[in-house]
């Protein structure tokens, strides 16, 4: 009974600040705002999965702080510029494969740490978005393409179609397909799954790879989301990302990432900022709260003895 309590003690919190919130604003718990919610989780959630896939295979990957940005500005001045929307799509997420490649290649071929490495092509993204937009904001006029982000399928955000049939596709890769079955041995034990023949470099790499693409995808939405590429978008989800996936070991795979628990994880974390939001809360005070709840998820997590990953 007390390890049940134990299990799904994040939740029933959980459950009280929905309560709170609904008492605040009764507008919080409706269909209206539930729908809201999902459109302000979709690129948030698209990323967390990213970054879980590499952090499965025991290593963590900071990059998406520049490469979403990156992206989203090319792809907004593109599209001013009346390029063809399917090339731009198709060379914009070929660019952010390319830097999975490079954070794969550099990681599991040259044995450097995945943090520095990471961080280090962040960095490098987030210099050529300047270069590229001078620190600007570039507006999408398109509305034949705003409407993707807009509107709805079904009476649901299309957004949201987005981040579930995401959610659907990962879960089928990483828990029914055999590269998924590889990416866990290796993130449980790397050593034993070297003595069983799977070979790590190519999976690790793959593992950034399949990050550097859904940070290629995210990065496409958000200016569609917002109407534009705003400077430096990436970097306001370093937080908020890497929160969700360490809320999401508190969940189903209980101690471990997974890629339905960082799903929920994010959605928890949209939730609570769109309550805190709804509540009359300062925007500015949102990074504390942010940072409470990274503080408290890798605490929750270190307290279930999760497998860290390498610094």
């Amino acid at each position: 009974m007390r390890k049940r309590i134990s299990t799904y003690s994040f939740l029933i919190v959980v459950g009280f600040i929905i309560m709170f919130f609904t008492f605040v604003n009764p507008r919080f718990l409706t269909w209206t705002n539930f729908c809201t919610i999902f459109k302000q989780n979709a690129i948030l959630s698209i990323i967390s999965l990213g970054i879980t896939i590499v952090m499965i295979t025991g290593e963590i990957d900071f990059s998406y702080g520049g490469i979403v940005g990156l992206v989203g500005a090319i792809f907004a001045g593109m599209i001013e510029k009346n390029y063809t929307p399917i090339s731009v799509v198709f060379l914009l997420l070929a660019v952010a494969v390319g830097f999975g490649v490079m954070n794969g290649f550099l990681v599991s071929y040259l044995r450097l740490p995945s943090f520095m490495v990471t961080v280090g092509t962040m960095f490098i993204a987030m210099g050529l978005e300047r270069a590229y937009s001078s620190g600007l904001t570039c507006w999408i006029k398109n509305e034949h393409l705003l409407v993707i982000a807009r509107g709805e399928f079904l009476g649901f955000p299309n957004l949201g179609w987005f981040s579930l049939i995401t959610l659907l596709i990962l879960v089928w890769l990483i828990y029914f397909t055999r590269p998924g079955s590889h990416f866990r041995s290796i993130g449980g034990n790397e050593k034993a799954a070297r003595e069983v023949g799977i070979s790590v470099t190519f999976y690790k790499l793959l593992a950034f790879m399949l990050a550097g693409f859904l940070y290629g995808i995210a990065g496409i939405l958000e200016p569609l989301r917002v109407s534009g590429a705003i400077a430096y978008a990436g970097q306001t989800y370093l937080l908020p990302a890497l929160t969700s996936v360490f809320l999401g070991t508190t969940m189903f795979y209980l101690g471990q990432y997974n890629i339905p628990g960082t799903f929920v994880g994010a959605f928890i974390m949209t939730m609570l900022m769109n309550g805190l939001t709804l509540a009359g809360l300062p925007f500015y005070l949102t990074p504390l709260f942010q940072g409470i709840l990274l503080v408290i998820a890798v605490a929750i997590a270190s307290d279930r003895k999760i497998k860290q990953v390498k610094f």
